[in-house]
């Protein structure tokens, strides 16, 4: 065994010993500094060999936590939105508490862990999930008899808002230039897609507050304008429509409903 390979041992024993022998169930303090300064992104102290082994330690950890019903799906989608370091911030967050309770977090990293598998689960399915439900609601919907002056001014604020394009579904927008349109119908639809994203869990995010995360889920969501898009699909669907406009629509409804788990794990990877 070379010299610098003893001394990796040597910091692992050290690490064990005050990861595992600690009868208090706390962590030390250097320990505390390493994910600390990872958490950072301060690499002149966080690539140190302690450091190293303390963060692979917990990544293993981390992952030890995880159903064995986890799919490589989940797990990359774990990856691709850095779940583990929300997981050390929760980590670092009840080390720093001063009234710790170990038993309630390890529930509330529990709870964490089933809530993002669901969630991850969800999305790794959602393609072909919502292309099917999208047909089957399609095939059974109730086609559109007349054009009714809600219908014509929808369609009408889903083009001046550029939800739907004109060209791709063969509206002709003179006949669109309805007074009553702009004078009742903008007002209305203006206070229904202002409403927050109402799909908010309770639960704590590995024992943090999770009031920034909701934050920022319910700004993407308004910015991305997912109400009044899904409001437009289920106007247009009610139309016949040709082969290149249904996949036109599917692809708007997949790609909208996916959002809505794909906003929580962006908003996850940004906090």
């Amino acid at each position: 065994m070379s010299t610098s390979q003893k001394r990796r041992f040597v910091l692992k024993l050290i690490f064990l010993f005050h990861f595992v022998c600690d009868v208090s169930a706390s962590v030390s303090e250097n320990e505390v500094k390493c994910i600390k300064s990872y958490l950072n992104h301060e690499k002149s102290s966080s690539q140190n060999d302690y450091c190293s082994e303390v963060i692979l330690s917990h990544e293993q950890k981390f992952r030890d936590l995880q159903r064995p019903s986890v799919t490589s799906c989940i797990f990359s989608t774990f990856i691709e939105y850095e779940v583990f370091h929300l997981y050390l911030k929760g980590f670092f967050y009840h080390q720093s508490a001063s009234d710790k309770n170990q038993t309630k977090y390890e529930k509330e990293v529990d709870e964490t862990i089933r809530f993002l598998t669901k969630k991850a689960k969800q999305l790794c399915v959602a393609d072909n999930k919502y292309k099917e439900e999208f047909d089957s609601i399609y095939d059974n919907r109730k086609p559109s008899l007349n054009n009714s002056i809600d219908e014509i001014c929808a369609r009408k604020y889903f083009i001046d808002k550029n939800i739907l394009q004109a060209k791709d579904f063969g509206f002709d927008v003179s006949s669109m230039n309805i007074t009553i349109c702009d004078l009742f119908y903008y007002s209305v639809y203006e206070k229904l897609f202002e409403r927050d994203y109402e799909e908010h869990d309770d639960s704590l995010f590995f024992g943090m507050s999770p009031s920034s995360i909701h934050h920022c889920i319910t700004k993407k969501f308004r910015e991305r304008k997912l109400s009044p898009k899904l409001y437009a699909v289920s106007i247009m669907m009610k139309f016949q429509l040709t082969s290149l406009q249904i996949s036109k629509l599917r692809s708007e409804y997949v790609n909208s409903m996916k959002s809505f788990t794909i906003l929580l794990f962006e908003c996850i990877k940004e906090s």
